[in-house]
Order: structure tokens, then sequence, then C-alpha cells
């Protein structure tokens, strides 16, 4: 409801709408499961190009459902053209399986347009399976491009098949991935997982997912567990 503030722009063909939070902080403290402040995943979209910015949010209680994230829902921006999020932040525990600390799974899937994820950062330990700091599972399915950019997160990787930034499947039919100039720090202690990115990152025909300019810091144990990505990464570069 506090969102809502906000400017509330009507869905048109051709249109741009964007949800800027202006940078109020808002409190969340919730008894029960929490899917996400912000939802956008309405049909007939495919020629809008939709825009998140500014939000920042402190997490006093409550869990995260799966598949959600504090910021954005599960399937943001999901058949648009295309989705985008700057400079968010949040500080809760990510719970759930599949969810992400900023936005849920799904993000951008099936849009044609570039997306991008900038400037955001989360700080809260990771314990639901397969559930990333930034994103949740399966981050740019089926999507044209999505760039992760300059995000960071703080806290500790604990579900299995989870990353430090992007949950599991990343980049799944993701034509061209891109994780550049970010970084995270906290430990890893959960099997077939990552410090930066989950389980299975760029699976799919025609993926191409790049990592440039990123560390981790903090201990690793787990099994089958790394310093960047998890394990079953496939990383098919093109030829032109």
């Amino acid at each position: 409801d506090a969102f809502r503030a906000v400017e509330d722009k009507k869905y048109q063909e051709n249109d741009v709408i964007v949800f800027d939070g202006n940078n109020f902080n808002i409190d969340i403290s919730v008894s029960n499961i929490w899917s996400g402040l912000v939802h956008a995943n309405e049909p007939n979209n495919e020629n809008t190009d939709l825009f998140v910015s500014d939000v920042s949010m402190s997490v006093s209680s409550g869990e995260l459902d799966n598949s959600a994230g504090w910021i954005c829902s599960k399937n943001f921006g999901k058949a648009y053209n295309s989705a985008n999020i700057y400079n968010c932040k949040t500080n809760g525990i990510i719970t759930g399986i599949g969810s992400g600390g900023i936005v849920g799974s799904n993000m951008g899937e099936n849009t044609t347009g570039n997306n991008r994820l900038s400037y955001c950062y989360t700080t809260g330990n990771i314990s639901g399976a397969s559930s990333g700091g930034i994103t949740g599972a399966n981050a740019g399915k089926n999507s044209k491009s999505l760039t992760i950019d300059k995000c960071y997160t703080i806290g500790n990787v604990l579900g299995s098949r989870g990353g430090g930034l992007l949950g599991n499947f990343g980049g799944t039919d993701c034509s061209n991935l891109l994780i550049e100039n970010c970084y995270t720090i906290g430990y890893l202690d959960a099997s077939f997982g990552g410090s930066g990115i989950g389980f299975n990152l760029g699976q799919g025909q025609g993926s191409y997912c790049a990592i440039e300019n990123f560390y981790s810091r903090g201990d690793l144990s787990g099994s089958e567990s790394f310093g960047i990505t998890g394990i079953n990464n496939n990383f098919s570069y093109p030829t032109n």
C-alpha cells in the first residue's frame, strides 16, 4: 500500500511505466508471507518498458513467499518489452524457495528488449533453496538480454543451489546474460551453490553468459559449492 503513493500510470501500448520510490525508506513488519511490493506481470504489455527505481526497504519481521522478492514480485516484467530495476536496496533475510532480495523468480521472462538491474544491494542471509541475494531463480529466462551491473550483497548463502547474487537457473535460454562489476561478501554453507551465482547458470540452447570484474569474499563449505558459480553451468559463446 505504501508504494501506491507513487503516480499510477496507465498501461498502454508503447508506454514506459516508472515506479519511483523517491529514496524513501519503507519499513516492513508482517506476520504473514510476503509476496512483493510491486507486482507487474499483466499480459499484453509486450511493447511496454517497465522501471522500478530508488526504493529502500527495511524488513524487521516477515518471510518471503516462494519465488517472491522483497521489492518486486515473481514474474516481474514477464512478457513486457523490458524489465529494469535501479538503485534499490533491502536488508531482510531471504527465505522461500527461488526467492530474491530485490526481485523474485522469472524476472524479465519472455521479454524482447534489454533487461537491466543496476546499483542494487541487499544485506541479509540467503536461507531459501535456489534463492539469490539480488534475484530469485530463472532470472532473464527466455529473454533477449539481462545485464546485472554494479550490484552487491552482504550475507551468508545457506540454502542449497543458491547464490549471493542470482538464484538457481539464472539466464536459462537467455541470448545474452552479462554480470559485471559486482561482488558478494559472506560465507557459503550450501550444497551445489555459489558465492556469486547459484546452480545451473546459462542452461538451454543458445544461451550466452559472461561474468566480468566480479569477486566474492568468504569461507566456503557444503558439497559441490564454489566461490563464483555453482556447478553444472553452461557457458555457450557465439562464433560471430
